[in-house]
């Protein structure tokens, strides 16, 4: 899909990730190998419930023709975009 930068060129989202339709999150799972699995869910109350299972039992990859588990411990980050929350936190670092 394309769009206007912000500069006036015209970008062109990544075509190994998706985007988010209507009112879908994706999420990302980012792994200790650098691959970064990502999926659409439909509510924000979807995120959070998917982060916290992955988070405790791994994540299972099934793209139709392979299956494969990754443990937690392989998990370095999961995220999603526009999640809201009425205790927004701040970043900070030395």
């Amino acid at each position: 899909m394309a769009f206007k930068k912000t500069n006036g060129e015209i970008g062109v989202d990544p075509p190994d990730r998706p985007t988010v339709k209507s009112n879908k999150r994706v999420i990302e799972i980012y792994l200790d190998n650098g691959v970064i699995f990502s999926y659409e869910v439909d509510s924000p109350e979807k995120v959070r419930e998917h982060a916290s299972a992955i988070i405790k039992t791994g994540y299972r990859h099934n793209d139709g023709l392979i299956f494969e588990h990754y443990p937690p411990h392989r998990i370095l980050k999961i995220k999603s975009n526009n999640i809201p929350t009425k205790y927004p936190d701040t970043t900070s670092g030395t």
